[in-house]
């Protein structure tokens, strides 16, 4: 995504969801496919800078209520940022309301095992959508050899203390990879996660369903995959 894309995207966002003070950090993505691996370099060189820019967010703000939303290969930045600040100090997870992860490009099992445990500290959530229609994860996956956490084809990212959220069910472009911004019952759900404080088991449109691994939620209009 462009600097311009990403700018206009927050400004979205922040519209639909009610921010009084959207705040968003571009870090230099070539914003094409075919520079994906240029991309994975930029994503690694930026991770220290965003952790600095947090840091210092989180020391000036006066704010209240910090959410901090992330999506495709920015997740990387945000949680590799994210899991070294609360090495350094734990207590600085809990000025974060909520982590929401949207289609996360990022390696399925390091999510579990590295990323989650170290990110979960705190009073703070953390929100994980996904889907099997995402269309640019299974790209990554054929450049990586491995299931990205976002991408809900032959399984799904369960980490204790992660609430995963399958969109599978939800109707997006033909790339189907920005259906956290572009469905209304994606940012309806956002909205009562962010605006109205629920946990999934509280919020209308979502169901649950019970896998082998542990619990996640899918959107009630669709059907839940086969286990």
């Amino acid at each position: 995504m462009t600097f311009t894309d990403a700018a206009r995207r927050t400004a979205q966002m922040a519209y639909d969801l009610g921010f009084d003070a959207p705040v968003f950090y571009s870090w230099p993505s070539q914003a094409s496919y075919a520079s994906y691996k240029v991309d994975e370099t930029n994503a690694e060189w930026s991770r220290l800078d965003f952790k600095n820019f947090l840091k210092d967010f989180v020391a000036r703000s006066d704010a209240e209520h910090i959410y901090l939303i992330a999506h495709s290969m920015g997740t990387r930045v945000l949680t590799g940022a994210l899991k070294e600040l609360v090495l350094e100090d734990p207590s600085i997870r809990e000025k974060f309301d909520e982590i929401v992860l949207a289609a996360p490009d990022i390696d399925a099992d390091t999510f579990k095992r590295d990323i989650a445990p170290n990110i979960l500290a705190g009073e703070g959530g953390t929100t994980l959508y996904a889907s099997s229609g995402d269309y640019a994860l299974m790209a990554s996956k054929t450049f990586a050899g491995y299931r990205r956490a976002g991408d809900t084809t032959g399984g799904i990212t369960i980490a204790p203390g992660v609430d995963t959220i399958d969109a599978s069910a939800i109707r997006t472009d033909f790339v189907g990879h920005s259906y956290y911004a572009d469905s209304g019952s994606v940012l309806g759900d956002l909205r009562d996660l962010i605006l109205h404080r629920k946990r999934p088991d509280k919020r209308s449109r979502l169901s649950p369903v019970k896998a082998k691994s542990g619990r996640y939620w899918t959107f009630s209009s669709g059907q839940a995959p086969a286990q």
